[in-house]
């Protein structure tokens, strides 16, 4: 199971939904990968979309604290993947050679860059 938490330096503020993470059988020839857009001081970043290699990678747009319902299959391979503003071709964070390998789960997921600055994303994967 996956916790996403919300806090600060001073403590925990509150835990997000969990996410059951997902173990693949061996020899499974895809990987796969979910998001969750954790960004909260968000204006124009306030619903995203998941593109990968040029192609929107899942049909839903995100708000925060929002993960993606299903778990998408990627073949292996080096991907890049962006979040733009929903509706536009705006891209607000990317991670570029990204190495994705056979029979892996993956999470990718939005955070603010600096808290306290508006539509500040990073974009990391775990």
């Amino acid at each position: 199971v996956i916790l996403f938490a919300r806090g600060d330096s001073t403590g925990l503020v509150e835990f997000r939904r969990e996410i059951q993470d997902t173990i693949l059988p061996p020899n499974t020839a895809n990987a796969v990968v979910r998001f969750t857009h954790m960004s909260e001081n968000v204006d124009k970043a306030y619903f995203v979309e998941v593109w990968c290699n040029g192609k929107r990678l899942m049909p839903q747009e995100f708000e925060p604290g929002i993960s993606s319902p299903a778990y998408t299959s990627l073949d292996p391979g080096t991907y890049t993947f962006e979040i733009r503003e929903a509706g536009t071709t705006k891209v607000l964070a990317s991670r570029s050679g990204l190495q994705i390998v056979a029979g892996a789960s993956y999470m990718l997921y939005t955070f603010d860059t600096t808290p306290g600055v508006t539509d500040n994303l990073t974009l990391n994967i775990f």
